[in-house]
């Protein structure tokens, strides 16, 4: 009576509330699963935590140890293109050294210079222009005498190339006007 089922749906009705039950307690069994898990998880997780707060004053040197190699790293990446231009500039040197260019003219002319100036009597060759030049570029601070030297005779020779010029063009000048 206190369910308000007739007498004839009784079984139906316990047949209906088994089902719930086993299904509940299957719900149940589940969430103990999930239970279990869960507590195993957050085990783990304070095992971790207290495995870092153990090893905690460790992280300011790994953090340390990692600015330095990055630091390293970037020095390194710095030295490596520096080294590859170096390299570059030495190929280029060593290229346009290594042309068939030079005037044999100049040899025989700076030969001739060398040997009134010095008793060696060793001639200039490419080879020795090559490692002159080489040491000029590699070592500037060395050579600030042939530097200073150099800037002073390309000056001229840039002046007797402008006055040449400016000589070239009244000649021209004075050409065209006799031409009218």
């Amino acid at each position: 009576m206190d369910l308000q089922t007739p007498i004839h749906k009784i079984p139906s009705f316990v047949n209906q509330l088994s089902v719930q039950k086993n299904s509940i307690e299957i719900q149940i069994a589940i969430k103990k699963e999930q239970y279990q898990i869960i507590i195993k998880e957050c085990k783990t997780v304070a095992n971790e935590l207290k495995e870092f707060r153990e090893k905690r004053h460790l992280l300011y040197k790994l953090n340390y140890l990692q600015q330095l190699l990055d630091n390293q790293n970037r020095t390194l990446d710095l030295v490596s293109k520096e080294s590859c231009d170096l390299a570059k500039e030495n190929d280029h040197l060593k290229a346009i050294l290594a042309k068939d260019k030079i005037n044999q003219y100049e040899f025989t002319e700076a030969n001739k210079k060398l040997l009134s100036l010095s008793e060696d009597n060793k001639p200039l060759d490419k080879k020795e222009i090559a490692d002159i030049v080489y040491e000029i570029y590699h070592y500037p601070s060395d050579h600030i005498d042939i530097i200073k030297t150099m800037r002073q005779w390309r000056k001229r020779r840039q002046e007797q190339e402008q006055q040449e010029l400016q000589q070239q063009q009244q000649y021209d000048k004075i050409e065209l006007n006799s031409n009218f």
